[in-house]
């Protein structure tokens, strides 16, 4: 019993992120499964203000790497705070007017903006497109990384 305890109180004491964009269908969906991968130090979660359908190119370029989210569900920021749930961080993976059409968040909360392009409104063929998410793939990953040096380490 102790150690559920244990294990209890430091899940309390992590900081909590939610990731934020327009669908919750890349871009969002790509930044929970790094910061997953690449710490234990936070709760993490995403949503978009409009759920749509996981982006299936997304899906491919994260297996290229060893990360596997095709089982994964778009979610709602509104359904998240409905159901009560408070983040430390909610960080928009959209651009800040984008992020503008979230819902108003009831408690105070660190809101950070990273403006990364959308998968959803790539041109060209399969291939072409793979590539280009790729790069916003690698982009992201180092957004996270910068992200968990900054945070990691402060103790609020």
């Amino acid at each position: 019993m102790v150690g559920i305890n244990i294990m209890s109180e430091l899940e309390t004491k992590k900081k909590s992120v939610l990731f934020v964009c327009i669908h919750n269908s890349a871009r969002s969906q790509m930044a929970e499964a790094f910061l997953k991968d690449l710490s234990n130090n936070f709760k993490v979660d995403s949503a978009g203000i409009s759920p749509g359908e996981l982006n299936k190119l997304v899906v491919k370029s994260l297996k290229e790497i060893k990360i596997d989210i095709s089982n994964n569900k778009t979610k709602s920021v509104e359904s998240l705070l409905l159901n009560k749930s408070e983040y430390d961080f909610f960080i928009f993976v959209c651009s800040e007017s984008q992020g503008q059409k979230c819902p108003i968040i009831p408690y105070k909360t660190t809101k950070i903006y990273w403006d990364i392009e959308d998968p959803s409104t790539l041109k060209g063929n399969e291939n072409e497109k793979i590539i280009q998410i790729r790069k916003i793939r690698d982009k992201i990953k180092g957004k996270v990384h910068e992200f968990i040096a900054t945070y990691s380490a402060k103790k609020n």
